[in-house]
């Protein structure tokens, strides 16, 4: 069985998230990602066994980098943390072809069926630990069920993002979502 270096495999990752970004998950073939990467066809499918599989190593990688992105806030209160996750986690996953073509397809854009479960995962996850720690600090009442809060936030951020309410000229509404999200859930 043959295998490939390191180097290449990272160069075939790198590739098939330029590919999928630029054309999306139907318009990608293993083809295209071989020949951006330089290499051929067969190399592609020895770093990862098909397409879904490619490109659901991809998505996981830009995820990974969100996360990373998103790790952290520097704000004190609970409304100003909320709220600058929810601006940030805006701009990353708008900034990001490859994630903003997962949030913006609908049934129709044939993408494997992990694809939105990872994204909102990932997009959950950091927002979760900002409500962990509200619960911790007497911030947020401990009957809440946050994994339920962080998904709601994370749809209406997906939502906000497809029909282009994160705008940067409507920041404000986003601080008002977290402030009438905070009177609801408050202790």
């Amino acid at each position: 069985m043959s295998s490939i270096t390191e180097t290449t495999h990272r160069r075939i990752l790198a590739s098939a998230e330029r590919v999928f970004a630029r054309h999306g998950y139907r318009k990608t073939s293993m083809d295209d990602i071989a020949q951006d990467a330089l290499v051929a066809k067969g190399s592609v499918y020895l770093a990862a066994p098909s397409k879904r599989a490619l490109f659901l190593v991809s998505l996981d990688r830009r995820l990974t980098v969100l996360a990373d992105a998103l790790a952290g806030s520097r704000a004190k209160s609970l409304e100003d943390r909320l709220f600058e996750q929810l601006e940030r986690m805006c701009r990353l996953v708008s900034g990001d072809p490859l994630v903003l073509g997962v949030a913006r397809a609908d049934r129709h854009a044939r993408l494997p069926e992990q694809a939105h479960e990872r994204l909102t995962k990932g997009l959950r996850m950091p927002l979760l630990a900002v409500l962990q720690d509200a619960v911790r600090q007497g911030q947020l009442r401990r009957d809440l069920d946050l994994e339920e809060v962080a998904a709601i936030l994370v749809e209406l951020v997906l939502g906000a993002i497809v029909s282009d309410l994160a705008a940067p000229s409507r920041e404000h509404r986003w601080e008002t979502l977290a402030t009438a999200l905070l009177e609801g859930l408050g202790t």
